[in-house]
């Protein structure tokens, strides 16, 4: 795989409001959190412009690596490779999948 720039990496990372949108979250209001160790019973994390997600309720702070590890189960850096899957090069993904919440 050839290195990535970090304007190529940032570019990747500001798909994340695609991401949950193709995952079916409203990004334009609040959503139950991600946070697998966060029992969310009322909506209380939010999408931001700068590409990061926020849990008002437990102070979860999360950019798309992030969510692709938590919402697919995946390690750190298997995420990062799914991330350049996804969106590296221009690429968008359209699918939705399930969201997989371990606990």
């Amino acid at each position: 795989m050839k290195s990535l720039s970090s304007i190529e990496i940032e570019f990747v990372k500001s798909n994340l409001k695609n991401y949950l949108e193709s995952h079916n979250i409203n990004t334009s209001k609040m959503f139950h959190c991600i946070n697998p160790n966060h029992l969310d019973k009322n909506a209380s994390m939010k999408y931001f412009n700068d590409n990061r997600v926020y849990c008002f309720g437990c102070g979860a702070s999360y950019n798309l690596f992030d969510v692709i590890s938590i919402m697919e189960n995946l390690p750190q850096k298997e995420a990062f490779k799914k991330a350049l899957d996804y969106y590296a090069f221009g690429k968008t993904i359209s699918t939705t999948k399930p969201i997989k919440k371990t606990r």
